[in-house]
């Protein structure tokens, strides 16, 4: 018999896709609804990508009706290529993304202060203008 019983591999795939889906639409839902929307969406690929793909390798062992070494030594090595990728995007994130949106944060900002200088500069000329042919 192996170590998953005699067809009950279905419920167990049943299971861990029950409890993912919970996770990837419930609360990642909650997540995006609180912060306002999405802003990395290329994290939220990847991990559904990485997701997916070991939920299919799941179903194929557990399809076997055996774990083997050789199982185990595959999840092992996608575990530490997701931590690998994870880093390295995390690394990009803070040297390439940062710096990015930092500087469109800036530009936003002196946009913003001259529109206001310029209202500003508008709404006193009115005023100059207005009060001196009240006087006339």
């Amino acid at each position: 018999c192996g170590i998953v019983g005699g067809g009950g591999w279905s419920m167990s795939l049943g299971s861990l896709t029950g409890g993912g889906m919970f996770v990837g639409t419930i609360v990642c839902g909650l997540v995006v609804l609180n912060c306002g929307g999405i802003t990395c969406r290329g994290s939220l690929l990847r991990d559904i990508s990485m997701y997916a793909i070991s939920v299919y390798i799941v179903r194929g062992v557990l399809e076997s009706g055996e774990v083997t070494r050789k199982d185990v030594l595959l999840f092992l090595e996608m575990y530490i290529i997701y931590v690998a990728v994870i880093f390295c995007s995390d690394m990009y994130h803070k040297k390439v993304t940062r710096q990015r949106i930092k500087a469109e944060s800036q530009l936003r900002k002196s946009l913003v202060k001259e529109k206001r200088a310029s209202r500003l500069l508008s709404d006193k000329s009115k005023d100059v203008f207005g009060s001196h042919a009240a006087t006339e």
